[in-house]
């Protein structure tokens, strides 16, 4: 294979795989794509007590997963060092998910926390029911089955025509205060709203409509007590309608979370009495950045666990920095290759612009001017002492220092701050700069000094108001593999020969004579 499709094919896996990546952290581990927005954030807590009756207890618990417009993000538990904790997901024919705690020789009263934290995700449809719909079986006698059978045909809709309104008209009939006979027979004196749920789909199951009992309630803000409200979940994977007692649509509450779905219990405590559960709700705005990071963690997801995130927040925040170095390079690569400004060396501009971060522009100029000018100055005079290169550049980085120092007095003194900004890192990058401006003019004279320092200049600022842009900070940082794709950018404006754009304005009065000697 030639050389030059090699070039490319490498070029499109750097930019496929930064893309990719990018993509992926985005859609399926949700970091912020653009800007670092706040998120609500739900943390939702049961807190289970009871008095154990045997040496032996097991608490079983059904807990929520992931829906339509709500996904977990993590969770927690808190027991004893006795209970031995696990999850256990997609029960065949019983629950969805239920929290499980054993332990042997447990006494006096017992607490036990599950927590989870829910956010939400409206835009990323997730399935609301992943298992198989189980077939519920109908325990009825004969004298039931025939108050059922009554019950069907006192109501003037046909199941197999209207469904929704079939059960929207059965919830009726036995939500009734004063229920009719057969109904009275298949709820007993005292009904509940969950008997009555029950029993509707019962009826549901003699006619082959299959149907979930759920429990759940609406997210909307902290709650320190919330009640449960039962649904009954008609449909499959793919179309589901909600009926709650009272309520006239058939679509949930917005932001609804089922806390258990399917199942016949929210609780079961073996060995235990006096059991009570209270599910609290806390809400917070969390950054989204953050909340994605976390999350990521929790899950255990090598993209965040072997990435800058892991590190310390005071390592982080070094890289903040360092990841804009690839966009001040990209500029430098541009403002050279095809505008053709002319720089002294590819990293002073890259150098100065990330010193310019510190100073703020305008400020980092006049710093930049006067530390530059009296360098060069000092630089001048000491040419005329008959030094050698080495000692008189490292006078003039002395002076340099000196001059540095003497600013940041006086615009304290003065009380103009941004004179303080010239910290170390900064101090460093101008004494560079100096030093190699002195070389060039060494090596090339004092007009090619003028030229690159002043481009070396305009390309740090741009590269700095490149590099300070919000968007493009988080950008980099939140989604390092981008550097991908600047490195592919990079390589491929490396085999870029062609007329750069000063030289075409250059040139120009040579196409207009040749054209005029036409």
């Amino acid at each position: 294979m030639a050389a030059k499709y090699r070039f490319y094919i490498l070029i499109a896996i750097l930019a496929s795989a930064g893309i990719f990546l990018t993509i992926y952290k985005n859609r399926v581990l949700h970091f912020p794509l653009f800007t670092d927005k706040t998120i609500p954030v739900w943390t939702v807590e049961s807190h289970i007590t009871f008095e154990p009756t045997s040496k032996d207890v097991e608490v079983s618990l059904a807990i929520p997963g992931n829906q339509s417009n709500l996904a977990i993000a993590r969770e927690t538990q808190l027991s004893g060092k006795e209970y031995q904790f696990n999850i256990v997901e997609n029960v065949p024919h019983k629950e969805h998910r239920r929290a499980i705690w054993k332990a042997s020789g447990v006494d006096g009263k017992q607490d036990i926390l599950y927590r989870t934290s829910v956010y939400d995700v409206s835009q990323r449809r997730l399935e609301f029911y992943k298992a198989d719909i189980p077939d519920v079986p109908v325990e009825l006698s004969e004298e039931q089955l025939v108050a059922v059978k009554e019950i069907v045909k006192n109501i003037n809709v046909d199941p197999k025509k209207d469904k929704i309104a079939f059960i929207d008209a059965l919830l009726d009939v036995i939500s009734e205060k004063e229920l009719q006979p057969q109904a009275v027979l298949l709820l007993g004196s005292k009904p509940t709203k969950d008997k009555r749920l029950k029993l509707a789909q019962t009826i549901l199951a003699t006619l082959d409509i299959k149907s979930v009992l759920a429990k759940g309630f609406e997210l909307d803000k902290s709650k320190k007590k919330q009640k449960l409200t039962s649904v009954l979940c008609v449909g499959n994977e793919s179309k589901w309608s909600f009926f709650i007692f009272g309520t006239d649509s058939h679509k949930l509450p917005p932001r609804f979370l089922f806390w258990q779905r399917g199942g016949n219990s929210l609780l079961d405590v073996t060995g235990g009495k006096d059991v009570k559960i209270r599910i609290s709700v806390l809400k917070e705005n969390r950054s989204a950045g953050a909340f994605a990071v976390d999350t990521a963690s929790n899950h255990k997801s090598m993209l965040v666990n072997f990435s800058i995130y892991s590190l310390p927040i005071s390592q982080q925040s070094t890289f903040k920095k360092l990841l804009m170095v690839p966009l001040g390079a990209l500029i430098v690569v541009l403002l050279r290759n095809l505008v053709g400004i002319a720089t002294s060396g590819t990293f002073m501009p890259i150098l100065i612009a990330m010193a310019f971060l510190e100073t703020n522009v305008l400020p980092g100029i006049v710093i930049f001017l006067l530390i530059v000018s009296s360098g060069l100055a000092v630089r001048s005079y000491l040419t005329r002492l008959n030094l050698l290169l080495i000692p008189r550049i490292s006078a003039v980085l002395i002076v340099v220092v000196f001059i540095m120092a003497f600013l940041s007095v006086l615009s304290y003194k003065l009380g103009v701050r941004q004179g303080l900004t010239i910290t170390f890192f900064p101090m460093i990058v101008l004494s560079w700069t100096v030093e190699r401006l002195c070389v060039l003019w060494e090596e090339q004279g004092a007009k090619d000094v003028f030229v690159r320092g002043g481009g070396s200049l305009i390309v740090a600022v741009i590269a700095y108001f490149v590099m300070s842009n919000g968007t493009a900070r988080h950008m980099m940082f939140a989604f390092p593999e981008l550097m991908l794709v600047v490195l592919a950018i990079i390589l491929l404006l490396g085999r870029y020969s062609g007329y750069r754009l000063s030289e075409l304005i250059r040139f120009k009065a040579f196409d207009q004579g040749g054209n005029d000697n036409a």
